[in-house]
């Protein structure tokens, strides 16, 4: 069994408190230890998961120009952007008294600290399937139950894994 050395934790949650940008700069001075590009990357994909789960609530119209937002700023390395784009585009939510919106909050920010450090494969990677997720819209009842009766009606009907 492994055990971890004993700094381990103790480096762990000091990582964990690093602001984005301190801890991008971190992992470019220290490419060889693994821990804090661990701990960014983790935090990268929890910001994009807490942004991708409260976009579920948000209109498709919204969800498509926010993709549109994302793919167009982010892909392309700006890194002079301000929450204020992003906050527009969840205003829904943050003006819900019932949404807890200090999650969204913290995750937005956590975003853009990342976005403004140079863009790594694995955030190249994250902000692609966010892209991917906010473009693909769920199908209503109706288109569901129209697939259902062109499987049932074809001749060669697709199979579903």
């Amino acid at each position: 069994m492994f055990n971890a050395p004993k700094y381990f934790e103790k480096h762990q949650r000091i990582f964990k408190k690093m602001t984005p940008e301190e801890l991008c700069a971190y992992c470019q001075q220290h490419p060889l230890y693994s821990l804090p590009t661990g701990v960014r990357n983790k935090r990268e994909q929890d910001a994009m998961s807490i942004m991708e789960d409260c976009a579920k609530l948000l209109p498709q119209r919204d969800r498509h120009l926010l993709g549109i937002y994302v793919q167009e700023t982010f892909a392309r390395g700006y890194t002079d952007v301000a929450p204020t784009m992003l906050n527009a585009f969840y205003a829904p939510l943050l003006a819900d008294k019932d949404f807890e919106k200090s999650h969204l909050q913290k995750a937005i920010d956590e975003f853009l600290g990342f976005a403004k450090a140079p863009m790594t494969s694995e955030m190249h990677q994250l902000l692609k399937q966010f892209v991917t997720h906010m473009f693909t819209r769920s199908a209503t009842p109706f288109e569901k139950g129209m697939d259902a009766y062109r499987q049932a009606t074809c001749l060669f009907p697709h199979q579903t894994l």
